[in-house]
């Protein structure tokens, strides 16, 4: 989940764990808020407004994923809810000032089950907004071993459309293609980009008694067609996958290029020379066959501990291996937007 996100001249900041109202006011622990900035002419960000949900509660965490597209924010509150369903917010920016108000409270429309956190991470563009259920059951999925479900924790993605009369609604449930009791929180990461939608999961090794031994991270790709429906086309993975890297702990779109980061990698570019924890980036892009949309991994960055935590990616990487400038020491990266 990402808790900035930047569109324009303006800036949302998530703060979960803030307990006050817009007025700073009405403690209630946890509620959660979010902070909008503006920036002046001269560059300068100033904070304009604190939103916060119209039904704050204990313990949401209102603020811990936000993406704002143009006009309009969404706000992801996990573990809102008298059972921790969670939910996700809209803000609409009013026309004829800089201030931001509630428009629609987001919620699934199938069943609100205990803990699923809805709106653990949020994405929205254009019309379209991504909400992630992480904890979601699925209870209907023979791979569960029992006949039936459910398959505890496979997680969702709820996609919403947004209607000409300006209403949010449910367009499509998304589950991964690989289904079985061996892979969980499905929508633990993601994010939305034009017709591309990328969606982390988790894939665990078990011992004889049941205990995980490995986990890793898997992307899988969506593509939206031209009915605005969603389709899983490709699964991204690490040649060499590596244990408890957090492959894809952050993952950023844009048009022809993802950045998936790995905050635990312990090797360099070529997979080898270990420091522990090192950290990478992955960078994927369309460059070499432009007529497919599957994505092609290209060098790995690699530089100071825990790398990869969070990245956002607004540039051209086309010739990123020829632009990057190799100061691990520094770990500083450069690039020219050609």
């Amino acid at each position: 989940s990402k808790d900035l996100s930047i569109s324009g001249d303006y800036m949302v900041v998530g703060a979960s764990n803030n307990s006050t109202d817009e007025t700073l006011l009405n403690f209630i622990e946890n509620a959660g808020a979010a902070y909008i900035y503006h920036r002046d002419g001269a560059g300068v960000w100033s904070m304009v407004q604190k939103i916060t949900a119209s039904d704050r509660g204990r313990r949401h965490f209102f603020g811990g994923s936000v993406d704002l597209d143009g006009t309009t924010i969404v706000i992801g509150a996990k573990e809102e809810g008298a059972i921790r369903s969670g939910a996700a917010y809209v803000f609409e920016k009013n026309s004829n000032s800089n201030t931001w108000q509630e428009t629609a409270k987001l919620v699934a429309n199938d069943f609100r089950a205990r803990q699923d956190r809805f709106g653990g991470v949020v994405s929205i563009d254009n019309n379209m907004i991504a909400v992630g259920a992480l904890g979601d059951d699925d209870y209907d999925n023979n791979d569960s071993g029992d006949g039936g479900g459910p398959l505890t924790l496979l997680g969702s993605v709820y996609i919403f459309k947004k209607t000409t009369d300006g209403n949010w609604l449910v367009n499509q449930k998304l589950r991964p293609s690989e289904t079985a009791p061996n892979y969980s929180y499905f929508s633990d990461r993601l994010d939305m980009d034009g017709d591309k939608l990328a969606v982390r999961g988790r894939m665990f090794d078990f011992d004889a008694n049941g205990n995980p031994t490995a986990m890793y991270g898997k992307i899988y790709m969506f593509e939206k067609d031209s009915s605005d429906n969603w389709n899983e086309y490709q699964i991204v993975e690490q040649d060499i996958m590596q244990n408890s890297d957090w492959f894809g702990v952050s993952i950023s779109l844009f048009e022809e290029n993802m950045f998936i980061g790995a905050y635990w990698h312990d090797y360099d570019f070529n997979e080898e020379n270990f420091i522990n924890d090192s950290g990478a980036i992955y960078i994927f892009n369309t460059h070499d066959i432009p007529e497919k949309p599957e994505l092609n991994e290209l060098a790995v960055l690699t530089a100071c501990e825990d790398l990869g935590a969070g990245i956002s990616s607004s540039f051209d990487t086309s010739q990123i291996e020829n632009d990057l400038i190799d100061g691990v020491e520094d770990y500083i990266f450069s690039y020219k937007d050609e």
